[in-house]
């Protein structure tokens, strides 16, 4: 009986350790303990499958993440109302639940032992986006007086792309082993997202509720952001199978382009665009985290969560009106969100 019970410790123990990526030396004799790498005496090039392998220098993989987006900016202007009269006006537009799947493939090439040049490309459609446009108005007597809001639905496309080099941080200085692989950033980051709303209605007018759709409604606006970025990325090998990466970047000297094309406002331009901001020294942040299983040292699955927003302030608009003139506001802000839930597939070669 004792000896039945030891070899069914053993069993279990032995499939335990396959569960978590461990080989013990056999299966069912518990007193042979599984053997683990002597770290010290491992070369960069001789690691678990969790840890980086130099001597693999090309690194590609594709990412799918479900992905929510929301936009927004917000203007200042003095006009004519034909009920306050000359007044101040503040137009807010958002547009949210910009949902959809982005995919991304990033590839990064170790050019010298200790430098790495990495590009990445997403594109992705958004579908049943939902936007609202709120219009205040204040003067002497009133402020923030509700003057108008509509509602409508909004489809697009994202695209981004970024291009930039690492540098292996443990090419220059002794780290714990404990604390994993460690790469410092540098870079440029271009996000666009092309909105289309369409199928509005006007839900208060006058700060009353009412109902009046308008369904020729048929509006584009793009949002620009262009960036430079630093920040660090790296990789902590939790067993000689698991690992966890992270990446966290901020983003600086962001600018801001939007470009609209409003058909049913009539002291607009039949042209696209008839209206255009800018905005300058803005700035962002954008993060990443996963949890990523190797099958071999080459190749390897994750599962993550990503994370992106810019925000920029004090720009203009202008508006092309339908006799050629140009109107000018000043822009409060404009900003973007983009977050999402992703899995990858990755290899070394």
């Amino acid at each position: 009986m004792e000896l039945r019970a030891l070899y069914l410790r053993g069993m279990a123990g032995w499939w335990i350790a396959v569960i978590l990526g461990i080989t013990p030396l056999k299966p069912g004799y518990p007193e042979q303990i599984p053997s683990v790498p002597d770290v010290q005496d491992t070369s960069p090039n001789e690691g678990t499958d969790a840890e980086l392998d130099n001597d693999r220098p090309f690194h590609v993989v594709w990412r799918t993440a479900y992905s929510s987006g929301h936009h927004a900016w917000q203007v200042q202007s003095f006009d004519f109302d034909p009920v306050f009269g000359f007044a101040d006006r503040r137009t807010r537009l958002k547009w949210e639940d910009a949902d959809t799947w982005v995919h991304m493939i990033e590839a990064s090439y170790l050019v010298l032992d200790w430098l790495r040049f990495e590009a990445t490309y997403g594109f992705g459609d958004i579908r049943d986006g939902e936007q609202t446009e709120s219009d205040w108005v204040s003067d002497a007597e009133v402020r923030d007086f509700l003057l108008a809001r509509t509602e409508a639905d909004h489809t697009g496309d994202v695209a981004f792309y970024q291009i930039g080099v690492a540098a292996l941080v443990h090419e220059f200085m002794t780290l714990p082993e404990w604390s994993g692989q460690w790469e410092l950033r540098v870079g440029y980051r271009n996000h666009e997202e092309s909105l289309n709303s369409r199928d509005g209605v006007l839900v208060v007018d006058l700060e009353e509720d009412v109902n009046q759709p308008f369904p020729d409604l048929d509006a584009d606006y793009t949002f620009e952001w262009q960036a430079f970025y630093a920040g660090g990325q790296g990789r902590i090998a939790l067993t000689p199978r698991w690992s966890v990466h992270g990446r966290l970047t901020a983003l600086f000297g962001v600018k801001y382009s939007g470009e609209g094309f409003f058909n049913l406002q009539s002291d607009l331009r039949s042209e696209s665009p008839n209206l255009t901001q800018r905005a300058r020294n803005g700035v962002g942040l954008e993060g990443q985290v996963a949890l990523a299983f190797h099958w071999t040292p080459a190749f390897y699955t994750e599962f993550g969560y990503t994370y992106f927003r810019v925000r920029a302030r004090n720009g203009s608009e202008r508006r092309y009106l339908f006799d050629d003139e140009t109107e000018r506001n000043d822009l409060d802000w404009a900003k973007s969100r983009r977050t999402g839930f992703f899995i990858g597939i990755g290899g070394r070669f």
